[in-house]
């Protein structure tokens, strides 16, 4: 029985209601089946409620019909229903009723006519024919724990979006309905005055600070807008540097979900450091100095939409499988390369399946060291770090992958065993001048 249900809760936690998204959760765990109950539950603390009782001896009938009245104006139920909720949460809180016509034994609800309430119509129940939300959809809702109109105000546009399996067409039609019945969304939250907030006002090290103006970040919204790899630039590749700049702008209440592509670069920087200093061997690395062939002069090269610097010193050769060029900065190709490549058939720059790419590369998941945002003349796309044999011979890449006007365009940057600080700061300057045209 309800009432059973909710004195368990409230023996469980007196103040739960305090916090909806936990007394939800509680309530999803003993009335997982009874969406309708659940919901008037939780409209009655969104009203306040059990706010207004809960420390309470006792409530004379005046009070109990100013609760009464409130409910019926916040959720349209008839007296009957308003008086049961209200009876439900006395006794759950064991408060008594002085004076009053009402009956604390009485809570017998009829949920069956929660239609009648906006916040209580049911996704299943939108539409009507050829109009009727498929099967497929509702269950992409219920995933989340979406049942009625009333859960959707829960959530706010942008994260309604991203239901896996809720066409966007759908997802409108759901809110035009919601709306219809004068719901509404959850507002976005409104962060503009933080980012636009100066690095001057920003608790930060005074060289810090001025490493950062140097390099034209003037305020939190130039930070947040860096991919991975221009943080990680900008932080001099030092973890504690990165860590002090995301602290600071998280103290700012800038939320984790515009940062969070932040702390996947500090991360990945933790993992790409740890994996150089047990895998470099100082003796092969002064073996590759010696080996490293001089680039020599550069010359412009087109390949496609891009244009870079080609190096003049280092054999080269056209790949025979997928168009491309290769360079080779050492005399024993199997020592290193770097490989210039497009292919086509990309339909959506928006949704590029960046994964099946770099499970293409990476055949196994043990070998891929980390993935990380990047742009690339200001095309934004992926760098997969990771090992491939090649040859027999272990090599460790650094795979720029840059989608681009129907193609996918790869920079690859390679060594055996590992990528050498040569190739390191050719990477560097190599992507620092390469050009596309514009996006057709």
């Amino acid at each position: 029985m309800v009432i059973g249900i909710l004195k368990k809760i409230i023996k469980l936690d007196h103040e739960i209601w305090r916090d909806p998204k936990r007394f939800k959760a509680y309530l999803l765990d003993f009335m997982p089946e009874d969406r309708v109950e659940r919901n008037l539950l939780l409209l009655c603390v969104e009203i306040g409620i059990p706010k207004r009782i809960y420390d309470k001896d006792s409530i004379d009938k005046f009070e109990f019909y100013s609760l009464r009245k409130d409910l019926i104006n916040s959720i349209g139920c008839d007296e009957e229903k308003a008086s049961s909720l209200i009876n439900m949460w006395i006794d759950a809180f064991e408060i008594e009723l002085n004076d009053t016509d009402e009956t604390i034994n009485n809570v017998n609800i009829n949920f069956s006519a929660g239609k009648d309430i906006p916040e209580l119509i049911m996704i299943s129940d939108l539409g009507d024919g050829i109009e009727k939300l498929p099967e497929y959809i509702v269950n992409a809702f219920h995933k989340v724990h979406i049942y009625t109109l009333g859960d959707l105000s829960d959530f706010t546009y942008k994260e309604l979006k991203k239901i896996r399996g809720v066409p966007y067409a759908d997802l409108d039609f759901v809110i035009a309905k919601m709306e219809e019945y004068g719901l509404k969304l959850k507002k976005e939250p409104d962060y503009t005055g933080i980012y636009k907030t100066s690095i001057c006002e920003l608790n930060l090290d005074e060289a810090l600070r001025k490493r950062l103006l140097d390099n034209d970040i003037h305020k939190i919204e130039d930070i947040i807008n860096l991919d991975q790899e221009q943080f990680i630039s900008i932080g001099n590749k030092d973890v504690e540097t990165l860590k002090e700049i995301v602290t600071t702008i998280a103290l700012m209440g800038v939320p984790y979900n515009v940062r969070k592509h932040l702390n996947k670069a500090i991360l990945s920087l933790i993992n790409s450091q740890s994996h150089m200093l047990s895998k470099r061997d100082p003796a092969e690395e002064a073996d590759k100095n010696n080996k490293w062939i001089d680039p020599g002069i550069y010359l412009p090269k087109t390949f496609g939409d891009i244009a870079y610097s080609e190096p003049q010193g280092w054999d080269n050769k056209e790949s025979s499988y997928i168009e491309g060029i290769y360079y080779y900065p050492y005399k024993d190709a199997v020592d290193g390369m770097i490989w210039i490549s497009r292919q086509g058939n990309v339909m959506s720059q928006d949704d590029f399946d960046y994964e099946g790419v770099i499970n293409g590369l990476c055949k196994n998941k043990d070998d891929l060291i980390d993935v990380i945002d990047c742009s690339v003349s200001n095309h934004k796309g992926k760098i997969a770090h990771y090992y491939m044999k090649i040859d027999k011979n272990k090599m460790e890449l650094r795979s720029y992958i840059i989608p681009l006007n129907k193609y996918v365009y790869g920079f690859f940057f390679g060594e055996k065993n590992f990528i050498s600080n040569n190739m390191l700061n050719f990477e560097k300057e190599f992507i620092e001048g390469v050009t596309f045209k514009d996006k057709e």
